[in-house]
């Protein structure tokens, strides 16, 4: 190299390090203000998401689904379990016919083969909500993921 150019190699050098310094300051104060701020929204996303599922009815998830995207929700129906067809249902009659609205249930295997059934069965479940079509094909009206609790209520015979 030659003679005297170091000084403009270390004079660059020098200006991109205290830029990067104002850059590392000026995030480090916006965390430090905005702190509180998320973490509030962390504590409200956190309950709503983790701890406590919310419970809307069929109705509310038809006209209002996307409120419920991404949220932990639990739903009681009727479920129906069969090859592509794994849904819930707001009523019997909805879950004997298959109409809609019906929620896909992204069922495990060892859930799907514990219950598969196409007699439709009274269920309860909860997991993250995804708005919109869904499931096999995109026919139903939302879906039920990564199910925390997934039930078949037992059948009580009727008394004579």
């Amino acid at each position: 190299m030659p003679a005297g150019y170091g000084h403009i190699r270390y004079a660059a050098s020098s200006e991109m390090n205290k830029s990067n310094a104002a850059l590392a300051i000026s995030t480090l104060a916006l965390v430090i203000a905005a702190g509180p701020w998320l973490g509030e929204r962390y504590s409200a996303v956190r309950s709503r998401v983790l701890d406590d599922p919310l419970r809307p009815s069929f109705g509310q998830l038809e006209l209002d689904g996307g409120r419920y995207g991404g949220a932990l929700i639990f739903l009681h129906g009727f479920c129906t379990i069969v090859f592509e067809g794994t849904a819930m249902y707001e009523d019997l009659e909805h879950a004997s016919r298959g109409s809609r609205p019906g929620i896909w249930l992204d069922l495990t295997q060892e859930q799907f083969e514990a219950h598969e059934s196409s007699t439709p069965q009274e269920c309860g479940a909860s997991g993250i909500y995804q708005a919109g079509p869904g499931g096999h094909m995109s026919v139903f009206d939302g879906e039920l993921n990564y199910l925390e609790l997934f039930t078949i209520y037992a059948r009580t015979s009727d008394a004579a």
